[in-house]
């Protein structure tokens, strides 16, 4: 070969062997370029999986939370209806505890102190859900209204010493009359007064008797001992307070303080009220309630009187309304409360019951400004250690005192016997 020949395939190598390395330099651009894509879809690929996983993990975060709550909601709904059903003889915050006491003879005992003022009534929907009465409580003296339907309407005073004076308003103040009158009538009608009474507070004591065994053997039998022993004085209360309510019905005027139901005569021993009629009495027994205390009125009745007016309300398919959203019953738009302290309102047949003796057998009115239960705010139970073989004693001892306190503001039922 000659050296031109050498000279040109020399020259041509070279030229390939640019060639081929170009295309070598410009595979490892691509094949890098390409890598870094890879490399980025990787990247955007792992992003978008922690996105995801992160997406799942809320969701199911929030599932879990919604899981509970509804969990949580029917336990309380659930709570609430054993609460509602179930009888509840003591609701105590925490367990009795009863402390070294010295009496003023020497002894020693334990004691248990109860603070009344304590008392928080419990969920009362029949005051409306601004009234502080509504709020609901895990009260630690529960019992106290439980077995007092008058406790969660009248107003509760503490008092510290053996009496207490009270403003009594006595008369009727207004006038339901619409009709125009002048101030001479006006005047003749108000025999309305503000008077001081005093109210002498009355001693109440409870003794009972449990074996030793029982005490040292049943957990929480001290929560139930002093749960059955405030039941007793809850009972006693509630007694007192219808038995004054009584009185002052019997005393007051027809029209005015009460209604008259003169039941008719029918066969057999006994005169049992008229269902038929008792929406009608009721409402007599509304209209005759100034319209001042008609703000809080509530109706109070005794069991037999609320039986009536049921099966008057299912047989007319009216007067009587049953509020789910509350669980209370409504007549005319005010509660209806039963309350079996009240006379059933069934009298003898053929014997007469004169105005003033008769049965009182429902009210209505505002009774936080016609019943007042004054009381000492604490109530001991003692307890005596082995005052009998194989017993332990508890004695108990409180104060109070019902009184009536605005004549006008509560209106009683009182049922009679005309004989003709």
């Amino acid at each position: 070969m000659s050296e031109v020949e050498m000279s040109v395939a020399e020259q041509l190598k070279g030229m390939m062997d640019a060639q081929v390395a170009e295309k070598a330099d410009k595979a490892d651009l691509e094949g890098m370029v390409k890598t870094e894509a890879l490399e980025a879809k990787a990247d955007k690929a792992d992003l978008e999986g922690m996105v995801k996983a992160a997406d799942l993990d809320e969701v199911k975060s929030a599932h879990v939370e919604a899981i509970e709550a509804a969990k949580a909601e029917i336990r309380e709904e659930m709570e609430a209806k054993m609460a509602a059903t179930s009888p509840v003889i003591y609701k105590g915050a925490a367990p009795m505890e009863f402390k070294d006491y010295n009496h003023e003879n020497g002894s020693v005992v334990k004691r248990l102190s109860l603070d009344l003022t304590k008392a928080v009534p419990g969920n009362n929907a029949a005051v409306g859900a601004t009234d502080p009465r509504s709020v609901d409580s895990n009260a630690t003296y529960h019992t106290l209204e439980q077995f007092n339907p008058f406790r969660a309407q009248a107003t509760v005073l503490n008092v510290s010493g053996g009496s207490i004076r009270l403003p009594n308003v006595t008369g009727v103040e207004f006038t339901s009359d619409s009709t125009v009158q002048t101030q001479a009538q006006l005047l003749a009608r108000d025999t309305s007064a503000v008077v001081a009474k005093n109210v002498i507070i009355e001693n109440w004591v409870s003794q009972m008797q449990f074996s030793r065994p029982s005490l040292e053997d049943i957990d929480g039998i001290r929560n139930t001992i002093a749960g059955l022993i405030v039941q007793k004085y809850s009972v006693a209360q509630a007694k007192d307070a219808a038995a004054v309510l009584k009185t002052q019905t019997q005393a007051a005027t027809a029209g005015a303080g009460k209604v008259i139901w003169d039941v008719e005569p029918t066969t057999g021993a006994q005169l049992p009220i008229d269902g038929a009629n008792i929406v009608g009495i009721l409402s007599d027994l509304l209209a005759t309630c100034d319209v001042a205390y008609r703000t809080n009125g509530v109706f109070m009745v005794s069991s037999n009187v609320f039986a009536k007016l049921t099966e008057s309300s299912i047989a007319t398919g009216g007067g009587m309304v049953f509020d789910p959203t509350t669980g209370i019953s409504r007549v005319f738009g005010y509660p209806v409360m039963i309350n079996g302290y009240l006379d059933d309102g069934i009298l003898p047949n053929g014997t007469a019951v004169a105005d003033g003796a008769g049965k009182v057998a429902a009210y209505f009115g505002d009774f936080s400004r016609g019943l007042a239960i004054c009381e000492r705010k604490g109530l001991a139970i003692d307890e005596y250690d082995q005052t009998a073989p194989g017993f332990n004693t508890y004695y108990a001892d409180g104060r109070f005192k019902n009184s009536g306190w605005d004549d006008a503001a509560l209106v009683g039922l009182e049922v009679i016997h005309t004989v003709a």
